[in-house]
């Protein structure tokens, strides 16, 4: 099925050029770091972006505290043994 699916994508839709709807206007003397700047200011005040963006950045830390300590807390408090500790 997805094979199926890939088949009529890469024959019926036409790839865009890299670049081609980059709005690079007519000012070739504004650098590209004000461009930049300019864009990254419009995520932010996009409020769908913005609500990813806060629930993203907290909700990383407990995966990253429970694949970091949860094996060594439960080796070094809770006793198991390093092989138990890694099934958990």
């Amino acid at each position: 099925l997805f094979v199926a699916l890939a088949a009529i994508v890469w024959i019926a839709f036409i790839e865009p050029r890299r670049g081609a709807f980059d709005d690079t206007g007519s000012d070739e003397d504004e650098p590209r770091a004000e461009t930049a700047r300019r864009d990254l200011a419009a995520v932010f005040r996009t409020p769908t972006a913005l609500l990813v963006f806060l629930q993203g950045i907290p909700g990383c830390v407990p995966w990253g505290v429970i694949i970091v300590y949860l094996q060594d807390y439960l080796q070094a408090d809770l006793g198991l043994s390093l092989e138990r500790s890694a099934m958990v």
